[in-house]
């Protein structure tokens, strides 16, 4: 759903006043814990959808996510755009987690693919990045065809 005319006709003040409102409500929600909201939505979306609990986003840095059977997620969540195509993941630092998720949202962050892969694939697919003290992503060919990579999307949809 667009709202160009409404947008478009809206004072700067009004607009950023509404942001801070959905903000808020998101918030509420348990959505969002942070000013990360990407990255807050992918893990809300995860725990929702798999029944996993959320790591304490203050006291906990290498692992976002607990299932019941207590395996350790780290979430990384893309927001996919016409000006930003990139796939490139959050930087990884620790690795005191059993499996990396992927999350890529659409433009209007729409779900579009959940991926899950070993720790290891950081490392083997990954690149060491002196300037961020951290490993860099991506979430695509060929770590996406690797055949230790699972494909979580199939009969996900948007979260409403």
């Amino acid at each position: 759903m667009h709202y160009d005319t409404y947008m478009r006709n809206t004072s700067t003040d009004k607009l950023l006043a509404l942001r801070a409102e959905l903000d808020e409500e998101l918030r509420r929600r348990g959505v969002v814990r942070s000013s990360n909201i990407v990255g807050d939505y992918g893990e809300w979306i995860v725990c929702e959808r798999f029944g996993w609990t959320m790591a304490d986003s203050q006291a906990q840095k290498s692992y976002d996510c607990t299932a019941a059977n207590g395996t350790r997620y780290q979430v990384k969540t893309r927001h996919i755009t016409s000006r930003n195509p990139s796939r490139q993941l959050g930087v990884i630092r620790s690795f005191d987690f059993g499996y990396l998720v992927a999350i890529i949202l659409g433009e209007d962050y729409g779900l579009q693919e959940i991926w899950q892969f070993p720790v290891d694939f950081v490392q083997k697919y990954g690149s060491w990045s002196k300037a961020q003290a951290g490993w860099i992503t991506r979430c695509k060919p060929p770590m996406t065809t690797d055949e230790a990579a699972v494909e979580l999307t199939n009969g996900i949809t948007r979260s409403d």
